[in-house]
């Protein structure tokens, strides 16, 4: 059975998706200020103080880190912070 091109799924356009940013930006609940003693990214978990560290990577490594972390049953940022303390490691083993 072939599928007819108006019932294949498209990726939204550019201008799709910054209309659809606006809308989410624009509700209520985003467009409060949050209290003096609110945190928005907690920086503290079971195992003591964490750190939020951004970057990009090509995008089949991502996606690629996310299912593996997931059929491990890991949260990305232990499988991150593993990697992390390996590069570390090996950085420290050129000097």
């Amino acid at each position: 059975m072939s599928e007819r091109p108006e019932h294949r799924l498209r990726a939204p356009s550019q201008a799709s998706q910054a209309l659809a940013k606006e809308a989410f930006m624009s509700t209520p609940a985003r467009q409060a200020e949050p209290s003096a003693g609110t945190k928005l990214h907690p920086r503290k978990r079971k195992g003591g103080a964490m750190d939020r560290v951004a970057g990009y990577v090509p995008a089949e490594l991502g996606a690629e880190l996310r299912s593996t972390a997931a059929a491990h049953r890991l949260e990305l940022s232990q499988a991150l912070t593993e990697a992390v303390q390996l590069w570390l490691a090996k950085q420290k083993r050129k000097r």
